[in-house]
């Protein structure tokens, strides 16, 4: 269910339900904890929302796909999501999911973890990928394990990103934010030639916040 802060006083007690960050203290922008299918999400054939998840269907024909929410817009903020990534796939395959901000209609930043505890930092532009930052499985923090969750998070404050995943600082990068309207969105991939057959990355209580 999407929840939006109203700028009128009374509405800084309404509750929003379950939040994928600890420590986000500013005013919601956008909440979706994925009860039903209001949160203006682009329709796409590989996604599916069943409550408490949205979830992505990664297969030989799709093996990168991405939803963009279509009725928001975000730039300076603090952004958030949960992960669930498959965990009973056999060892070549490694499945990834990606919080992505910052989006216009030729580039999008994102932050991504991989199922071998890997994460990445960089920029989509034309549909080709430049790494900023890139940890292994030994030093990125990510949990393993049948459902087990991965917090992603990225903190877009006066030209600089913090990413973070579980709480751990994995780069702070200063950027230049593009002067046109922003989106922000999902993203689930995997290698072409890795995938046997049907993978399935499921995301949970996404939000974005003002940051003080």
């Amino acid at each position: 269910m999407r929840t939006v802060l109203l700028a009128i006083p009374f509405c800084l007690c309404l509750s929003f339900g379950a939040v994928a960050c600890e420590g986000q203290t500013g005013t919601p922008i956008f909440r979706d904890n994925f009860a039903d299918d209001s949160g203006g999400w682009e329709s796409n054939r590989s996604w599916q929302i069943k409550p408490p998840e949205f979830i992505a269907t990664l297969e030989k024909r799709v093996t990168v796909t991405e939803v963009v929410n279509q009725t928001f817009n975000a730039a300076d903020g603090d952004y958030c999501v949960d992960v669930v990534l498959p965990s009973d796939q056999p060892g070549a395959v490694n499945p990834g999911a990606a919080l992505t901000f910052f989006g216009t209609e030729r580039s999008v930043f994102g932050l991504s973890v991989l199922a071998d505890g890997g994460t990445r930092i960089g920029r989509w532009t034309d549909g080709k990928y430049s790494s900023l930052a890139a940890t292994d499985g030994s030093t990125g923090g990510v949990k393993s394990g049948p459902g087990a969750i991965n917090t992603l998070r990225v903190i877009a404050k006066a030209g600089t990103l913090t990413a973070m995943v579980n709480g751990k600082v994995l780069k702070t990068i200063r950027v230049q934010m593009p002067n046109v309207p922003l989106k922000f969105g999902l993203r689930a991939l995997v290698a072409p030639d890795e995938i046997p057959g049907s993978v399935h990355v499921s995301f949970r209580n996404f939000s974005v916040t003002t940051v003080k």
